[in-house]
Formats: C-alpha cells, sequence, structure tokens
C-alpha cells in the first residue's frame, strides 16, 4: 500500500522496493500434507511469526508494534516449531520483571510507561518460563527466573477475597468475545489460570532446589483449585460461569472460554471434566462461542488433549481458512464474525498481522507430524503423527538442541500407515501408530 500526501501534480512511480527488517531466523521448521488450504494456513503462521519478532516479539509490525507479555507466550511456542530460536524468547521474559518499579504484579507490556496489568499476561509470563526450562533444559535459567516469579506470585495471593479466590481491579482480560469478564471482581478463568501457574511455579521452583517453595506452592494451588469449584460451579448448568459480579451474584453468562480454561488448568475433575469436556465439544447454543484467534490457541490445547483432533483440523479450516480465502497473507488479530473491540464493524478485522493467531504453526508440527518433546531438552520425543483425513503430511521441526527433527508419513491402505522419522544423533524416538492404524516405522539419525 502506498500513500501519497500533499501532491501537487500527478505522481507517476517507476520503481517501488520494500525493505524488510525483522529478527535473524533460519527456516528450519517445514510443513506440507496433501490439503493445499492447511499448507496455505501454515505458511501464514509462520509467515506472521517472523513479521512479529524484532527485538521482543511484537503483537504487529504496524499497528502498535508492542511486546505484549502474555500474547508471547504462544508465540515462543510458535517460533519453538518454525524457526527453534531461544535467545529472543530469553531476552523477552527476563524483561518482564523490569517492570516491578510500576507493579508487583508486572506490566501486561514492557518496557512501557503505560502502568496497566493484564493478571492472565503475568500468568502466561510465568508458564512460557516453565515452558522455556522444559524445551532447552536450561536449569540455570529456573533459578534465575524463580525469584522474580515467586515475588509477583506472592503478590497476586495476596489479592484474594474471603472466598479464597482472585479478586482483583484490572484488565481482566482473554478474549475478543461477549464473555463476562468484568474489571472488578472474581473472573473465573483468570483463577483458573493462577491456579495452573501456581502449580508450573511449583515445578520450577524444584528444578531451582527449593522444595520448600514447591510445597508451599503446591497446596496453594490445590486451595485455590477447590474454592473455584466450590463457588464458581453450577449446578444447574453443570458448567462453570464467567464471574462473580461485584455485588456478589453469579453470572449467567457461560462460555465456551470459561470450560477450556477449567479444563487445561485442572479445576474440573471425575463427572465435572466430563461435563466441561461435553461444552467445549458440543456447548449448549447460549454459551459464548471462541472469539479470537488467540483464545484458538488454548481452544486447540484442549481438543488436542482431548484426542479430538478432527474438530482441531475442522475449526482451523473453517476459521484460517476464511482468511486465505479473503487474501490474508498474515494472521488477522481477530475473526470478522465478532464485532467486540473492532471500531470499524465493516472491516473483516482490527490488525491484518497479528502474531498471537498464529496457532497452526505449532500445531500442524506437534499432531499433524506428530512431534513433541517427551523429555525436557528434547532428549527424547515422541512422534504420533494424527492422519484425521489426510492422506500424507511430511515436514520438519528444529530441535532445540541443534539440527531438526523430520517426518514424513503417508497412508498406503486402509488403517495402514507409512512413517519415516530422522532425528539429530542421539535423540531417542519414541515413534508410535495412531490409534487403530498399523503400519511401518522406519528410523534414521543424521
Amino acid at each position: 500500500m502506498v500513500t501519497v500526501r500533499g501532491a501537487s501534480r500527478p505522481l507517476k512511480l517507476y520503481g517501488l522496493h520494500v525493505r524488510q527488517s525483522h529478527y535473524p531466523v533460519a527456516e528450519i521448521g517445514a510443513f506440507r500434507c496433501s490439503d493445499a488450504l492447511l499448507n496455505d494456513i501454515w505458511e501464514i503462521s509462520r509467515h506472521t511469526t517472523r513479521l512479529c519478532m524484532e527485538d521482543t516479539f511484537v503483537d504487529c509490525p504496524a499497528y502498535e508494534q508492542v511486546f505484549w507479555v502474555g500474547d508471547s507466550r504462544n508465540e515462543a511456542l510458535i517460533n519453538y516449531y518454525t524457526f527453534g530460536d531461544t535467545a529472543l524468547v530469553k531476552r523477552c521474559l527476563r524483561l518482564v520483571p523490569g517492570s516491578k518499579s510500576q507493579t508487583p504484579l508486572y506490566a501486561n507490556q514492557v518496557p512501557s510507561g503505560w502502568s496497566s496489568v493484564i493478571p492472565n499476561w503475568t500468568f502466561f509470563w510465568a508458564q512460557a518460563c516453565k515452558e522455556f526450562v522444559d524445551h532447552t533444559g536450561d536449569a540455570e535459567f529456573a533459578a534465575e527466573m524463580w525469584p522474580h516469579i515467586r515475588y509477583t506470585l506472592d503478590h497476586y495471593w495476596l489479592k484474594r477475597d474471603e472466598r479464597g479466590l482472585l479478586s482483583i481491579d484490572g484488565w481482566n482480560l482473554l478474549d475478543w468475545a461477549p464473555i463476562d469478564q468484568p474489571n472488578r471482581g472474581v473472573v473465573t478463568h483468570q483463577n483458573a489460570f493462577l491456579c495452573r501457574t501456581l502449580q508450573d511455579a511449583a515445578a520450577l521452583a524444584r528444578i531451582a532446589r527449593d522444595p520448600d517453595g514447591a510445597e508451599l506452592y503446591e497446596a496453594r494451588a490445590e486451595r485455590l483449585r477447590e474454592a473455584v469449584v466450590r463457588w464458581l460451579w453450577s449446578d444447574d448448568r453443570q458448567a462453570f460461569a464467567d464471574c462473580i459480579r461485584e455485588d456478589g451474584s453469579l453470572s449467567d453468562t457461560f462460555s465456551v472460554q470459561t470450560q477450556v480454561v477449567a479444563y487445561l488448568c485442572g479445576i474440573a475433575q471425575k463427572e465435572r471434566e466430563a461435563a466441561v469436556r461435553r461444552h467445549i465439544v458440543h456447548p449448549p447454543e447460549s454459551f459464548v462461542r471462541i472469539g479470537s484467534p488467540f483464545m484458538a490457541f488454548f481452544y486447540y490445547e484442549a481438543l488436542a488433549r482431548m484426542g479430538d483432533y478432527g474438530e482441531l483440523l475442522a475449526d482451523m479450516r473453517r476459521n484460517y481458512g476464511q482468511m486465505v480465502e479473503l487474501g490474508a497473507t498474515a494472521c488477522w488479530e481477530m475473526y470478522p464474525n465478532f464485532a467486540v473491540n473492532r471500531a470499524n464493524p465493516e472491516m473483516p478485522t482490527r490488525s491484518h498481522c497479528h502474531a498471537w493467531s498464529a496457532a497452526p504453526g505449532y500445531f500442524l508440527g506437534a499432531y499433524v507430524l506428530g512431534i513433541r518433546p517427551f523429555s525436557s531438552g528434547w532428549e527424547e520425543i515422541v512422534v504420533e503423527p494424527q492422519p484425521v483425513d489426510l492422506l500424507w503430511a511430511r515436514g520438519s521441526v528444529p530441535h532445540p538442541a541443534g539440527g531438526r527433527i523430520d517426518v514424513s508419513w503417508r497412508i498406503v491402505a486402509e488403517c495402514e500407515m507409512q512413517v519415516r522419522v530422522w532425528t539429530p544423533a542421539g535423540v531417542r524416538a519414541n515413534v508410535r501408530l495412531p490409534e487403530g492404524f498399523r503400519g511401518t516405522i522406519e528410523r534414521a539419525e543424521f
């Protein structure tokens, strides 16, 4: 797009050039399959992630150019699967505690003169620290970040009300959708994510050799989980309500988002978990639906954990497919069917290049190719492809210690699959055929 201002006479263009600037990455990750639409979706996801990598992860290269702390958790995972960079992730994680001078709850964008807190963004940062340690095996980083994580989580713990629930004045955001997430009161998804963050913090404490801290945080996580179930579960609806409003009333809004988060964070157990799973896969008509590609990342995490890979690909084709159909070369910030936070309802999205939306860059590699870590630092991996309705797929995922993992699989007959796996020398691979399939497995090292 070229804009000319203040022209006093017609302008003739003889040539047009673009000098693109982004963080230097190697294109190690790759993905191709028998569905051309999924190939295009993976390509725009990778391209979007690269365009949003500068001196930090930025939400978008043109609209704001800001390091939003919560966005970068998902972006780091996508980057691990497409480019494999860890230096930029470590830099971003280290920046966040620098906002302590503004607020002990840590700011939602860093560095910034705008002192604003989105509690979930702080929680995602702590989770991302744990995921970085899991990805790299860097125990020293766990020891470095543990005091900063403990500092902010101890301050969040002080924000609980008489019910034992986090009740905080803040920007209590999760999704661009009409879920009930007031800026004052008890928000269910926020309490659930705090519970998971306490569990991740306990795991980091053990790696950092603080067993007493680990026990404390495990106990806090269980206390919070019990409080969420006691106060936010509706027996009538067999689901978690979105919030408790400031006047003490339980919200009459129920959403897929809240059920997804409760499931991912282990809040619901036994019969309640079965009900929550039903609401995620077959939500009642009255439930608020997923409103942004950012929230879709968590939705896909839930579907993958449940083993519902068919719905995962169907949602990807449906929602990312409309971006491709409308000519998108990068992933949009929001879906065109939601008017929330859109200044002009006639425009399909607010930002046309938003890395928080690039989820397929992670999930196609992790589940269609089936490449996932089995141990810290990827010393051991699992390869478990999920073909769904595809005939073949091949691709690569970067290994954090260097090199890449290549997988190629093909359906050669009904319920029969041929799988080939190449790994760096010394990496142990557990290759598993999907349930109901038989076939051959070939292994090789680079």
